[in-house]
């Protein structure tokens, strides 16, 4: 009875182990999930601003160069300055959208580069979690087999044991009740010899007589 009380004992605890081990690296890997996406937001809005700034500043440059232009187009040289302002804003323009597509890219590739790592870090937890909790599982069966198998050894001897004892008292019965009966017999041979004999002595008595 109280080999069978240890082992429910161990079999609870090592239930319990297992379950805590899976919600800790579960709740761990999830955290790491949650840090990698916000690093990947932030990255994705940092490059977004650094790119609408660079197109708003080749704007402005842009516009700035035009007004200029338009300020002295009466002459030629207001006509070529016009000109220059033109090529400059073009200039300007591309120059922050390529400016601007680059920071988004990069803020994508930071995004993702995280993502996918905290991706791998909330597995890599995960999986330990689930060798540990599995690992925890068969040390219990291994215990609870233990505990088995150590409780039917003991069960046997005492099974031989008792079979021994009971096979010692069968033959000290057997042995005892032999004796009796050989003693009995002895008795009555004895007792019958005796009374022969009487028999004969008074018989032998009579004829004399």
């Amino acid at each position: 009875m109280k080999s069978i009380i240890i082992v429910a004992l161990s079999l609870a605890l090592l239930g319990l182990q297992d379950v805590s081990a899976r919600s800790i690296f579960d709740d761990l890997g999830q955290e790491f999930g949650n840090f990698g996406n916000a690093i990947g937001k932030e990255a994705s809005a940092f490059g977004n601003a650094i790119g609408q700034a660079a197109s708003q500043f080749g704007n402005n440059v842009g516009q700035a160069a035009n007004n200029l232009g338009n300020a002295v187009s009466n002459s030629q040289l207001g006509q070529d300055a016009s000109n220059l302002g033109n090529s400059i804003g073009k200039a300007a323009s591309n120059f922050g959208h390529d400016v601007g597509q680059d920071a988004g890219d990069l803020g994508h590739i930071i995004a993702s580069n995280a993502s996918n790592m905290a991706h791998d870090i909330a597995s890599g937890a995960s999986n330990f979690g689930h060798d540990v909790a599995t690992g925890a599982s068969d040390f219990g069966h291994d215990v609870a087999s233990g505990a088995s198998s150590l409780a039917h050894d003991i069960a046997n001897s005492f099974d031989s044991a008792k079979n021994t004892a009971s096979n010692a008292a069968n033959n000290v019965a057997s042995g005892a009740s032999n004796a009796a009966n050989n003693v009995a017999s002895d008795a009555s041979n004895a007792a019958n010899n005796f009374g022969n004999a009487a028999s004969h002595f008074a018989f032998n008595g009579a004829n004399l007589l």
